[in-house]
């Protein structure tokens, strides 16, 4: 794998290798979900009534995303977008749902497994071996 060094990772050190090996580009995968009501449950007014607060969590959205360490978020770069130019191919791999049964359901493997098979893995042979 390569290594990055310098105040700001700006320097990157290819390993040597040999005539059969490859090098090998380590993405992780992150996920996040965040509700409207997320925030503290204490809050400012007259000392003698009770606040009024929130039952539910509140509207909740999931976002999952994979994250490179030569490139940061995975997605295309500008010069790579421009070369594709097509509206149909995913330009990043970040995926936001919003959850909740009235909404696009729950995050799931299922979910997770599109993300991978349609956004991760064309966006890691275009930007990487194209």
């Amino acid at each position: 794998m390569p290594k990055y060094i310098g105040n700001n990772l700006e320097i990157c050190i290819l390993p040597d290798l040999n005539e059969d090996e490859k090098i090998h580009i380590f993405v992780t995968h992150d996920e996040s979900t965040f509700h409207s009501n997320d925030g503290t449950k204490s809050g400012w007014g007259p000392s003698n009534q009770q606040p009024l607060l929130k039952k539910g969590e509140g509207r909740g959205y999931h976002v999952s995303d994979f994250l490179c360490e030569s490139i940061g978020r995975l997605k295309l770069s500008p010069e790579v977008k421009e070369r594709i130019n097509d509206e149909k191919f995913p330009t990043e791999a970040r995926v936001f749902l919003s959850i909740g049964k009235q909404h696009e359901g729950y995050w799931n493997i299922q979910k997770l497994a599109e993300q991978v098979k349609y956004c991760v893995i064309n966006i890691i042979i275009i930007e990487f071996f194209y």
